[in-house]
């Protein structure tokens, strides 16, 4: 039986504040190998929210570009490169992993001191962009 199918991959967000980087991942590896490995015509990512969103948009930045990356290379998908790429080119944090953080809250039950300090790192970029604190 021949029947044209497109795998449909949530990014695992909803009811969530911090992220479920990790889900998203496994979901959009399953999602974009069983499409290939079945003969599927593609995958397409959702971010819906059963009752919104409502954690920030820089939460959904991983699992969308880890969906784009598995789709485009299903067989070698590397979640570091992921993450090297959004530090460089959407972070602009090359001196620190803004994007394993994000990622690591996942486990985290507490924000730790390790957080803070990539959140003041991430912090440095965003003055540059909006001027710094207002005083």
């Amino acid at each position: 039986m021949n029947i044209p199918f497109i795998n449909m991959v949530s990014t695992g967000l909803f009811n969530e504040y911090l992220p479920r980087t990790y889900n998203a991942v496994q979901n959009a590896e399953v999602g974009c190998r069983s499409a290939y490995k079945y003969g599927g015509l593609g995958a397409i990512q959702t971010l819906w929210g059963d009752t919104g969103n409502s954690q920030f948009m820089v939460m959904e930045y991983e699992p969308v570009f880890v969906f784009g990356a598995t789709a485009w290379n299903p067989e070698n998908f590397q979640f570091e490169y992921v993450l090297d790429y959004l530090d460089k080119y959407i972070f602009k944090a090359e001196n620190c992993s803004v994007s394993r953080t994000i990622a690591d809250l996942e486990e985290a039950r507490n924000i730790e001191i390790r957080h803070l300090n990539e959140a003041i790192c991430y912090r440095n970029v965003d003055e540059k962009f909006w001027g710094g604190i207002a005083e």
